[in-house]
């Protein structure tokens, strides 16, 4: 009855967003921010002027590629951060993850190889598996792998800055040395960059689209406010070059026909109002404490069993097992009985088979909070190896 490619998607997904809903639950799994840092103050106010003022916009069908004011908005905020961009290099979709799922459908021919960071966003995994690629997944510090990805596939997903799952940023040298195997392979590199201003203490490297554009390559760069302002505003972009927007809006338009009116409206006068000037130094210092609560309690509770490296920014501790008797899928199971929810290694994994690695996020919760989790954690482990 159904498709299918539904037999091999995942509901892990679905169980981490719903654990972040249950009183007793410690939610280290989900890549959730913290509702209590929402700019909902001014997000109310400028819904006040949009909703009492003399335009009905919010109510239209708004075009296709996104309301202009938003797209121009957005142009300029990406040639800030050093992606030179104009309104007709943006098209506005409904999160950054519709952005990734209209680059597959564009793109991705049924079965074509496809290039992707290893581990991968599952996300991305879900958005691309409709199209059954044959995985090429590579590790961005292995140069053999990335040539070898590179070269069997036309188009390859990355990402550079605090990478979900891993935390990784990508060096200045990396970030060259991927634009010139792209370069020497032809490769479409698709930049998903939804954590760029979550940093710590120092800025975030220069892009890899300002890169592959500077080198006169084609880029696809997947932007959203989901991270840095709220995700319910469902505020997303794709900047690429004028053609391939082009082709890419008509893919939209048989999606959702557009986005929704109010929140681009949103999005628009958060960016013309610079909320985010206000609103990314209270985030880097409350994520900055959390994840070191996060070190400190994995040093005290896991050391034996786990290790991993500290993130200078982003929303993510990547654990990877010391022994081979831990699986953490098996973790995963355990740790919800102890009112605790990690996102196991093998959702991030496109072929299933990464069974000695997890993701916890920090952001979600109080420091109180995540000691408590990594506490309830520890046991699970204990559980599990009995």
């Amino acid at each position: 009855m159904f498709a299918s490619w539904l037999k091999s998607s995942n509901d892990i997904t679905a169980q981490f967003l719903a654990a972040g809903k249950l009183p007793d639950m410690v939610n280290l799994g989900g890549g959730l921010p913290d509702a209590g840092l929402y700019p909902e103050t001014e997000i109310k106010s400028y819904a006040a002027q949009i909703l009492y003022g003399s335009s009905s916009e919010w109510l239209e069908y708004a075009p296709v590629a996104g309301i202009a004011s938003l797209r121009q908005a957005i142009a300029k905020l990406e040639t800030e951060n050093g992606l030179a961009s104009a309104p007709e290099n943006i098209l506005v979709t409904s999160g950054g993850l519709q952005g990734l799922s209209i680059v597959g459908q564009a793109f991705l021919d049924f079965g074509a190889p496809a290039a992707v960071q290893s581990p991968a966003y599952l996300g991305l995994i879900d958005a691309w598996r409709p199209r059954q690629p044959e995985w090429a997944s590579f590790n961005v510090h292995d140069t053999q792998a990335l040539k070898a990805a590179f070269t069997a596939s036309n188009l390859a997903y990355l990402m550079p800055a605090f990478a979900n799952p891993d935390g990784a940023c990508l060096a200045d040298q990396e970030l060259e040395h991927i634009v010139q195997v792209a370069a020497e392979h032809g490769t479409l590199m698709v930049e998903d960059d939804p954590y760029r201003e979550l940093y710590f203490d120092t800025p975030t490297p220069l892009s890899l689209s300002a890169r592959a554009k500077a080198a006169g390559l084609p880029y696809l760069h997947i932007g959203s406010l989901s991270k840095t302002l709220a995700p319910g505003l469902r505020a997303g972009w794709i900047n690429a070059p004028a053609e391939i927007i082009e082709r890419l809006t008509l893919v939209k338009q048989g999606s959702d026909m557009t986005s929704p009116g109010l929140p681009q409206l949103l999005a628009e006068a958060a960016i013309r109002n610079r909320l985010m000037d206000t609103q990314l130094p209270k985030l880097r210092a409350a994520y900055k404490a959390r994840c070191s609560a996060l070190l400190n309690a994995l040093d005290t509770h896991l050391g034996d069993w786990f290790e991993w490296r500290a993130p200078t920014g982003g929303m993510f501790v990547w654990v990877t097992s010391k022994r081979e008797d831990i699986d953490t899928t098996k973790l995963f199971e355990a740790g919800l009985k102890h009112g605790v929810c990690i996102s196991p290694g093998v959702v991030f994994d496109p072929i299933g088979a990464d069974t000695k690695t997890a993701r916890l996020n920090f952001t979600f919760n109080t420091e109180a909070k995540i000691e408590e989790g990594v506490r309830r954690l520890a046991k699970a482990v204990q559980d599990t190896l009995r």
